[in-house]
């Protein structure tokens, strides 16, 4: 982990890296919703190559087996992603300002 008390670690990069995370967050606030199943179907692409590694880690990690990773982890996953690709039919484009207070409230409001 790199910290500010590494000597070879100039605090500049920090400052680059936040910004650069910064830049990508509005960027991903500001798109649509194909931009987004596009992501997300790269993620599972993603996960698919890596699923014997996912379950390789779990399993040295948690002392997972590989059948409970598939079902706990993997196909969670993958299906909410499936589910939000179809959901995109019935998005519209209309920006959300995400209120957290607001979102206590209401537990049934989904942002994609």
């Amino acid at each position: 982990m790199l910290s500010l008390s590494d000597k070879s670690v100039q605090p500049d990069f920090f400052s680059q890296t936040l910004l650069s995370q910064k830049k990508t967050a509005i960027n991903w606030r500001i798109s649509t919703a194909e931009d987004r199943i596009v992501r997300l179907k790269k993620i599972q692409t993603w996960i698919k190559e890596h699923q014997k590694d996912i379950q390789l880690s779990l399993l040295a990690d948690f002392q997972k087996p590989p059948t409970e990773t598939d079902l706990s982890e993997i196909f969670t996953v993958t299906s909410e992603i499936n589910h939000a690709g179809q959901a995109s039919q019935v998005m519209d484009e209309t920006q959300i300002c995400f209120n957290p207070t607001s979102y206590a409230r209401d537990k049934w409001h989904y942002i994609l």
